[in-house]
């Protein structure tokens, strides 16, 4: 899978953007490709945003080369905890690390030999390294695959790895719990075989009962992505897509419309980088107070059926994008391409509000 990111040119001051983001959440995501050369910014936004409760970053782990590598992010994060005044609002870190079949993919090189594109090893030093460091909280990240159906998923794949790897070092794994998803999935493979899927892994290291690590796992995205992978590769949400279409919006799932600031100070939605609301540096809190007024993100949040209603009026290809779509994500991510659509979609729901 590729992701193209435009190259920011006009960055805004750091300290600028924390300002308008510090009084607006309490808490923020630091994510967007590999941030290891962007860290210094993450221990800043730590040190100075006191009304911040989580910070949480999203890497790769492939700093993590050695145990010593891995223990100096911890102590970093640390220090930057440390550099809070004793006025600040109380704030804890969340370390997300990419862990699954896709970051740590087998791949051959120029010469024929095999290698993981980010070892297991390097997930196995931040794991065995967090164990000293209670007071910041480490999650891996993990994509659902047809692993996700059994306990294959910790007995095979990337999980049985990481488990001899720690073994290997002098941690092994004394105790994993895990839960399913509420709602059923069925296999890409075989749809006919339909059940809950593992979400959550807890495990514990021998010699620390009281300090679980998280494994979360969740669908490969919303922007379509995983239209570009063979589909046994992935879980896919056509299912619920087609409960939804026939039944309305579900009770909890929601279509993410968390804002992402940018480094040039634009504004866009999380599942929707296309969306764009504003630019806070220009703007200021006019962008958060149309964020909230705006008709077309409260209605993608909750997958609002009279958009597709709506859609139909101006274009003649909703079945094709329903046909594509992999889930209710990337229908309605699809739905809001076309600025013209937006205003269209915008227009009706203003109407119809009346």
């Amino acid at each position: 899978m590729f992701v193209w990111r435009q190259p920011i040119k006009n960055r805004a001051d750091p300290d600028q953007l924390f300002k308008h983001i510090n009084i607006t959440t309490d808490s923020v995501l630091f994510t967007g490709g590999d941030l290891d050369n962007h860290m210094g910014e993450f221990y800043r936004a730590i040190s100075q945003m006191d009304k911040i409760a989580v910070f949480a970053i999203l890497l790769n782990g492939s700093f993590a080369k050695t145990l010593k590598e891995a223990e100096s992010r911890f102590l970093a994060i640390r220090e930057a905890l440390k550099k809070r005044a004793g006025n600040f609002q109380p704030a804890k870190v969340i370390l997300q690390i990419s862990f699954d079949e896709y970051h740590q993919e087998i791949v051959s090189d120029a010469q024929g030999g095999l290698k993981e594109r980010i070892p297991v090893t390097n997930i196995a030093n931040l794991v065995a390294t967090s164990l000293n460091y209670p007071d910041i909280q480490l999650v891996l990240l993990h994509k659902q695959n047809r692993l996700n159906f059994s306990e294959n998923l910790v007995k095979a794949g990337v999980f049985s790895r990481l488990v001899k790897t720690l073994t290997t070092m002098g941690y092994p794994i004394t105790g994993i719990d895990w839960q399913t998803s509420p709602r059923t999935k069925a296999d890409p493979v075989n749809p006919r075989h339909k059940g809950g899927v593992i979400r959550d892994v807890l495990f514990n290291l021998q010699g620390y009962p009281n300090q679980p690590i998280h494994m979360m796992s969740s669908t490969i995205d919303a922007y379509g992505r995983a239209a570009l992978l063979d589909p046994s590769e992935y879980i896919n949400e056509r299912e619920y897509l087609e409960t939804i279409l026939e039944n309305g919006p579900p009770d909890n799932e929601q279509f993410d419309i968390d804002p992402m600031v940018w480094y040039d100070g634009s504004v866009t939605l999380f599942s929707a980088s296309h969306l764009w609301v504003g630019n806070i540096v220009e703007e200021g809190e006019l962008v958060f107070s149309r964020y909230k007024k705006d008709p077309l993100l409260h209605a993608l949040r909750v997958f609002d059926k009279r958009l597709l209603g709506y859609y139909c009026e101006v274009a003649n290809d909703l079945e094709s994008l329903v046909k594509q779509a992999s889930g209710p994500h990337y229908l309605f991510h699809q739905l809001t391409q076309s600025a013209s659509m937006r205003l269209h979609l915008t227009k009706r729901l203003v109407e119809n509000s009346k």
